[in-house]
């Protein structure tokens, strides 16, 4: 009764253990800023997601059907659909021990995977923040004179004026 849960969950548990395995290659291509190879991982990544998320849909489909057999949310039209723990508790035996198992298994997968990914988040955050503060010094404002200005006290509007018409590396910052 319960086959397709088992086999929908084992190959969300599949799909799941690739998303961590290609979260652990972007956390080392993040670190050694491989950005060709990162995009590379990401379009992988990304067909990767979508099968998951078909995987998602149809355990719900699943459950949903288990339930129609099962009656387990019975006549109270306030009770939630079932959760995949209480499939767990309706099943028996050896359907019952692998569900079980594989509960447990995505449950592990999915901590580390967040907890992985937002490892990588804060990478690509102090990226963009070194990328940002780089910018900054290269785009020095119009209206920074800057620190070391030969003659600043003499003709201080002149050395501006001379700023202002100075190229910097970046004119502008997009």
């Amino acid at each position: 009764m319960f086959n397709d849960l088992i086999k929908n969950l084992e190959e969300q548990l599949a799909t799941q253990k690739l998303l961590l395995e290609y979260a652990h290659e972007k956390k080392d291509l993040l670190v050694d800023g491989r950005i060709n190879e990162l995009e590379e991982l990401l379009k992988k990544e990304e067909k990767i997601v979508v099968k998951s998320g078909k995987l998602e849909k149809h355990r719900e489909s699943t459950q949903k059907e288990l339930n129609e057999k099962l009656n387990l949310t019975g006549e109270d039209p306030t009770k939630e659909d079932p959760v995949l723990t209480d499939f767990i508790e309706a099943s028996e035996g050896k359907e019952r021990e692998k569900l079980d198992q594989l509960f447990e298994e995505l449950t592990k997968i999915l901590a580390e995977l967040k907890e992985l990914n937002q490892q990588n988040n804060q990478l690509i955050q102090q990226s963009l923040q070194y990328v940002n503060t780089a910018l900054d010094l290269y785009t020095a404002s119009e209206n920074d004179p800057g620190t070391y200005s030969k003659d600043l006290n003499k003709n201080e509007g002149q050395n501006i004026k001379e700023q202002k018409n100075r190229r910097n590396i970046f004119d502008k910052r997009i």
